[in-house]
This record gives C-alpha cells, sequence and structure tokens, in this order.
C-alpha cells in the first residue's frame, strides 16, 4: 500500500539495480567529469568613478535591460534567504502553518517478510552510494565552489586597490564583486551583470522602466531594477584570455552636474544620462588589469583557484 507522502519502499526492489546502473553511469570518468576538469578562476572587479572626470555622456529615454543576465548577488542573497528559511525550527509559530499534512500521515504496517527485503534494499543502495562517493567505483573527481555565486569578501591584493581607490578623493568607488566560474574554449565564460546597489528605476513584468503594466496589481509583481552602474562583464577563452566590459553609468539628468544647459533643454522630463565603458581585450590570470575611460575606471583580477579541500576556505587570500 502506499501512503501519499512517504517514501514507498515495496517499489525498490524492482528497480534498485536499474537505479543504482544510473547512478554508476552518471558519475563515470568520462561523462560527468569534462567539466569538473575545466579551469576554475576567481573572478573580482573594483569598478569606479573619476570624481574630475570628463563625461562624454548621452541622455537616453530607453535603458537598456540587464535584468536575465547571471547576476552573482542576486544569487547569493537568495540562497541566503533559502538558508535562514530551512533553519526555522519547529518552535517558530509560522513553522506549523507550513508543514505539509501528509508528511505527518501514520506510516500502514507492511508484512514482516516485505518490510525486511525492503530494508535490505535500501542498505544496498546506501552501500553503493557510499562506494561512488569514496572512489571505489571510480577515480575522483576535483569538487569546485559553487560557481557564479557573489562571494563576500575580497582578496588582499584587492581589499588594497579598494582602500587606495577610498583613500583618494580623485576616486568614487561605486561597488566590489567576486565570484568564481569555469573557463575553456569547450565552455565559454557567460555573461554576467554587474551593478552598484543605487536603483534608478524599476521594471514591471514586461513594461519598461517605471510602468506598470495595465491592469497589473503592485502587490503580487516583483519587479527587476536597473541601477545606476549596471552592465556585463565576460570572460572567453581564445588563444588567450579575453575580458569583456560593456558597462553604463546611468542617472536622471536632472542630477547630473556634468551636462549643459543646451544638452538638457530639449530633452523630456525621463531622460538619463548615460556613459557607457566598452572595452574587450586579452588579459592575464594573476594579473591586476584597469580598463579605463574619461569617467569609469575598473580593476580587474582573475586568479586560476584549486578544487576544495574540504576546508571551504574559498575567499579571499
Amino acid at each position: 500500500m502506499t501512503v501519499p507522502g512517504r517514501l514507498n519502499f515495496g517499489t525498490m526492489n524492482a528497480s534498485l539495480n536499474r537505479l543504482i546502473a544510473c547512478l554508476t553511469v552518471a558519475m563515470l570518468p568520462g561523462l560527468g567529469s569534462a567539466e569538473a576538469e575545466v579551469p576554475h578562476y576567481r573572478v573580482e572587479i573594483i569598478a569606479f568613478t573619476h570624481t574630475a572626470g570628463a563625461s562624454d555622456a548621452r541622455l537616453q529615454t530607453e535603458l537598456e535591460d540587464y535584468t536575465s543576465l547571471i547576476d552573482p548577488l542576486a544569487r547569493a542573497r537568495r540562497q541566503q534567504a533559502a538558508e535562514t528559511e530551512e533553519e526555522r525550527s519547529p518552535d517558530d509559530p509560522e513553522w506549523l502553518d507550513r508543514v505539509d499534512p501528509e508528511e505527518t500521515a501514520p506510516v500502514v504496517d507492511q508484512p514482516e517478510q516485505e518490510r525486511e527485503a525492503d530494508i535490505e534494499a535500501v542498505l544496498e543502495l546506501i552501500d553503493t552510494l557510499a562506494d561512488l562517493e569514496s572512489g571505489e567505483l571510480m577515480p575522483e573527481l576535483p569538487t569546485w565552489p559553487e560557481t557564479y555565486l557573489a562571494l563576500e569578501s575580497p582578496s588582499g591584493t584587492m581589499a588594497r586597490a579598494l582602500q587606495r581607490l577610498n583613500d583618494s578623493s580623485e576616486y568614487q568607488v561605486l561597488t566590489w564583486r567576486a565570484w568564481h566560474q569555469p573557463l575553456s574554449r569547450s565552455l565559454p565564460g557567460k555573461r554576467v551583470r554587474m551593478h552598484d546597489e543605487q536603483v534608478v528605476a524599476a521594471r514591471w513584468g514586461g513594461s519598461g522602466p517605471g510602468g506598470l503594466p495595465a491592469g497589473a496589481d503592485a502587490q503580487s509583481l516583483i519587479p527587476g531594477f536597473d541601477y545606476r552602474l549596471d552592465g556585463s562583464i565576460r570572460l572567453r577563452q581564445r588563444q588567450f584570455m579575453h575580458f569583456d566590459a560593456d558597462l553604463v553609468w546611468r542617472q536622471p539628468h536632472q542630477a547630473s552636474p556634468w551636462m549643459s544647459v543646451s544638452q538638457l533643454a530639449p530633452e523630456p522630463s525621463n531622460a538619463f544620462a548615460v556613459h557607457r565603458l566598452q572595452q574587450s581585450r586579452a588579459v592575464r590570470p594573476g594579473r591586476l588589469e584597469y580598463f579605463d575611460s574619461e569617467w569609469l575606471g575598473v580593476l580587474v583580477l582573475i586568479e586560476e583557484i584549486k578544487p576544495l579541500d574540504g576546508s571551504n576556505d574559498s575567499d579571499g587570500d
């Protein structure tokens, strides 16, 4: 008899061999190891403005949408929220409201012989999984940190760079971001969203910045945000490693003191002053790289990392 919300051991004997075979094939070298053997890198970026820099900003009424790109910061916050939710205990009054009644359904007694066979099948499966994890059935594959997830602290090199920038009146740091990612010719890097935390507009559903779709209920929608500093970066591996930066700095033109009156007068009230840094060139891992424009500056540090050794100490130097 199958009990809703419970694992039905009665079907395990018939499918155990097939399950073990699938697990073994999935973990065989040459199938799952291709991505595991790809080099992984720690990518760190500091974006800043030149306080006395000239600007070639242009006025725009349509802001480019970067909300569909991988956002390491948003992913880290979602993960943190999920972990916080999991830590809530049955002592929390709201915990009872989240319990599925089917999860507390009573277990129907099985015949003794059938129950012993099910227990033996489960133990055999556990032993097989243990052999897979210990490497007895296959060579051990490298284990990497989670990719495209914002890290919490800068490396020593970037911490010193941040300190110098903050100590100088010539620069204003906009943001620092870091994450891990794989990269090879066969596994190209993805476009990653790079932004600060100053929101300049919101996108509701399929609408443009600032507007709600017709008939939409604002309470039931989660907007996507446009930030003052926004854009994408990407790593590409060819004969050499290439870094592509496509960043914009935008702000409502009323609050843009470096724009001239003649530029502003004929424009609509919802215009944004937008400066773009769009550059691409070869970079070398382990070396601090500098991308520059009249208004924006970017420091980049890319370092190859080693597989985890169990210490989980992957942040910083």
